[in-house]
């Protein structure tokens, strides 16, 4: 089997009668090709939603296209858009009036997770110069008072002393 080679196109026209459409690859510019590719994904990105949720409730693809992604791609910008935002007000579910109770209580439950925040490591070093002892001693109580106020936040600071030889 060949692999399949990803390539973007425009239509220039679609023939309804023939049943065929024209495409061409010379009228694309870069940044559509992104915006297409982001439009993709986060489409695929649904739809892997919806499928599990279809298979778990033993429910047909259909039926959860129907009562949950066609409701939400007429009030959001995508699925995909309106999966984020019920993921963080579930109570908004009662706006989608043809959504069924089995699907939103599997999902309300299943979303959060989904799209809960990742916790971030970011590793600063910071090269301060002080030409007395004082000096460091009050850049470390500083820094000290500041990791008191955040408790979630751990630092480590280490004092490295050059030596300079003559």
């Amino acid at each position: 089997m060949l692999p399949i080679a990803w390539e973007s196109l425009v239509v220039l026209r679609v023939d309804t009668e023939k049943k065929y459409i024209d495409l061409t690859r010379k009228q694309i510019a870069e940044s559509d090709i992104e915006d297409c590719l982001i439009r993709f994904n986060r489409a695929k990105q649904a739809d892997n939603i919806f499928r599990k949720t279809a298979l778990h409730l033993s429910e047909p693809l259909s039926s959860v296209y129907n009562n949950i992604a066609y409701p939400l791609q007429t009030l959001f910008p995508d699925a995909m858009a309106g999966l984020e935002h019920m993921a963080r007000y579930p109570a908004d579910w009662c706006n989608i009036e043809s959504a069924n109770s089995k699907i939103v209580l599997f999902l309300i439950e299943e979303l959060p997770e989904r799209f809960r925040n990742v916790p971030q490591k970011y590793c600063r070093v910071l090269d301060i110069t002080c030409f007395s002892i004082g000096g460091i001693d009050k850049i470390k109580e500083a820094f000290k008072a500041v990791i008191n106020r955040i408790p979630f936040i751990t630092v480590n600071i280490s004092q490295r002393r050059i030596m300079k030889c003559r």
